[in-house]
């Protein structure tokens, strides 16, 4: 979960600041990718693939 926790915290952008006279840019397309979870214990192996997207 940690793992996860950190590659949303490393994909995501603010969009901060102030605007003067310029128009206001498009904002970002969303950014999507896998994630997967492997566990193992004795004999046992598990793999999660989960999608991600960050908008």
């Amino acid at each position: 979960m940690l793992l996860l926790i950190g590659i949303l915290t490393l994909t995501t952008s603010c969009g901060g600041g102030s605007s003067s006279s310029q128009q206001a840019s498009r904002p970002p397309a969303p950014q999507s990718g896998t994630v997967t979870v492997q566990a193992s214990g004795g004999d046992l192996n598990h793999n999660l693939s989960i999608a991600v997207t960050v908008n």
